[in-house]
């Protein structure tokens, strides 16, 4: 739902603000490289730019375990948004843990698909 909500509020606006196809169809490629790099396994730094928008190492916070990185970098794009919040954290470290702090998640592809829809005592969040 995530990347359905995002993608919408992102090309509706160029859609109806009438950009030529052209403009369209490379916003698209953009955004969806974009989405793969900053996935990516990859140790690139930007100096600067890493404070306007979402790079690899500014990601790679989001999807850490470790304590000094919970609950930052929350931004899909453009990361001056977490600055703004108070919520970017880019140390001049890479984080050392990835991943859930407090459970497991099903193992299996569908387990992880039903998870959402089924009650649980206890949120992954306490």
């Amino acid at each position: 739902m995530d990347i359905l909500v995002n993608r919408f509020a992102g090309f509706v606006p160029v859609f109806l603000l009438g950009f030529h196809p052209a403009a369209i169809y490379g916003y698209l490629v953009f955004v969806s490289f974009h989405a793969v790099y900053i996935h990516a396994n990859v140790n690139h730094r930007w100096p600067y730019l890493r404070w306007i928008f979402a790079t690899p190492e500014f990601h790679h916070w989001h999807h850490t375990s470790d304590d000094e990185g919970l609950d930052k970098n929350f931004a899909v794009f453009l990361s001056f948004i977490d600055v703004i919040f108070g919520t970017a954290h880019m140390p001049a470290h890479w984080p050392s843990k990835y991943g859930t702090t407090k459970f497991q998640p099903p193992e299996t592809y569908l387990g992880q698909l039903a998870y959402p829809f089924q009650r649980h005592k206890q949120t992954p969040y306490g």
